[in-house]
């Protein structure tokens, strides 16, 4: 194995270059020998710029140490592509070899587990796959395999930034209308374990435009995501992430109000009389004052400011007043703002 490597054996030919923290460290790290003995004879094959097994074998090496060390992986990259050049008499379709891509994907995976946030790992794992995640029955498969491997770290840390960044490269360099609406139902199974997933929810949001491949969503798909929202919303009214993602999508069809005014309208209507209806039944339901609810009236404030007209501005303005000063003091100088806002369009 690798990491079992007898350096001084493999590298016999090779003078170790060590670290220079010059004439006088102010503070030296007091690194593991064997890491040391590691970076020396890396520092030497990479003045030579050797591109060989051994030197992979070191780049493995000094990589167990340390996952981190971006100069390492950029050189195993090098190597790796050389060697996949090599080994071929014929032109490659992919920069890296198949088998040595999956090698290496294995190596990320068991580096990744205690690393799950380290960016370099993460960044090499693209590097590998990039040319192989296509829309083929080929790249489809290693699709499927790369999300079920995200949706594995997730069940570890569901909030994990860079590997929802991965899943969303895979998601959008494929481009595959299918996998496109699984990620939707996904993203429900997420934020059915837990509704305050915002990492889902923008997901979510990211699956349902497409990563804006695709316009503005037409009034019916609009319809489905609103109603979402709302489902999720009256689980737990106090959770921001459903109200944002309503008006998100509300805000997205007022910017579009002029080429269906009507729906428009309609679509306004609907979710000021649901709001009004959680903020009543609230009360009835837990004897909580549903005014109190600051996401709710937050969501309810934006629906009345898009009607556009004197009397929901002005109802919208007395909403904006009571939270600032009642419900919401935290942020009582933005409320009071909007209510000025709000009154000066009276």
């Amino acid at each position: 194995m690798a990491a079992d490597l007898d350096l001084d054996l493999v590298f016999h030919d090779i003078t170790p270059i060590p670290q220079d923290d010059g004439p006088q460290p102010v503070c030296g790290i007091d690194y593991a020998r064997s890491y040391v003995k590691a970076m020396d004879y890396f520092r030497a094959v990479l003045r030579k710029d050797e591109h060989s097994e051994r030197a992979l074998d070191l780049t493995h090496v000094c990589l167990v140490h340390n996952p981190a060390n971006y100069t390492t992986w950029h050189f195993r990259r090098q190597i790796l592509a050389t060697l996949t050049l090599e080994s071929t008499a014929t032109p490659v379709t992919t920069k890296y070899n198949i088998d040595r891509v999956k090698a290496d994907l294995a190596l990320t995976s068991k580096l990744g587990g205690a690393n799950p946030k380290n960016y370099q790992i993460w960044y090499h794992r693209q590097s590998l796959l990039e040319g192989l995640v296509k829309n083929d029955e080929e790249g489809l498969r290693c699709t499927d395999d790369e999300l079920k491997y995200t949706a594995a770290v997730f069940e570890e840390d569901a909030k994990n930034y860079h590997a929802w960044s991965h899943r969303q490269w895979i998601v959008l360099t494929v481009n595959n209308p299918t996998i496109w609406d699984s990620e939707l139902t996904y993203t429900d199974e997420l934020i059915t374990q837990d509704v305050r997933n915002n990492s889902a929810w923008n997901h979510r949001w990211f699956a349902s435009h497409r990563a804006k491949k695709v316009p503005l969503l037409s009034y019916e798909k609009a319809l489905l995501e609103a109603e979402y929202a709302l489902k999720v919303a009256e689980m737990d009214p106090f959770n921001e992430s459903p109200w944002r993602y309503l008006i998100g999508i509300l805000k997205e069809q007022w910017r579009r109000r002029e080429e269906n005014a009507s729906n428009f309208t309609e679509l306004l209507d609907k979710y000021e009389g649901s709001i009004l209806k959680m903020k009543n039944d609230m009360k009835e339901r837990s004897g909580a004052d549903g005014c109190s609810c600051v996401n709710l009236i937050s969501a309810f404030i934006d629906i009345l400011e898009m009607k556009h007209n004197t009397s929901a501005f002005e109802e919208a303005a007395n909403f904006a007043h009571h939270l600032g000063m009642q419900h919401d003091p935290i942020r009582k100088k933005y409320w009071l703002l909007r209510e000025k806002e709000l009154r000066s369009r009276v």
